[in-house]
């Protein structure tokens, strides 16, 4: 598993923040989330989408094979407190 980092917009960071308030009488209304930047926003037509969206699995494809060629080592304590030395890989995946 691997975490990349996503780009989010400042129009989108508002629009979630006044959406998920936690005053139910200050929460973005729907007339207003309407009326929000981001909602108001330029949409990328189907071929640019398509493009962007290759682009990026390539993009990622490629950082996924530089990360397995540099594999790195942790060490983590082991049964009966030995020190163990394991690939981030082996490691179980936090939830």
């Amino acid at each position: 598993m691997s975490f990349h980092k996503i780009k989010i917009s400042e129009d989108f960071k508002i629009l979630i923040q006044s959406m998920l308030c936690i005053e139910p009488s200050k929460r973005a209304k729907i007339s207003e989330i309407k009326e929000s930047a981001w909602f108001k926003g330029a949409i990328p037509d189907v071929d640019s989408l398509k493009a962007y969206l290759i682009k990026r699995k390539q993009d990622i494809e490629h950082q996924d094979e530089n990360y397995n060629e540099e594999e790195k080592l942790i060490s983590v304590n082991g049964p009966q407190s030995r020190l163990q030395t394991r690939r981030v890989r082996d490691l179980p995946q936090a939830v």
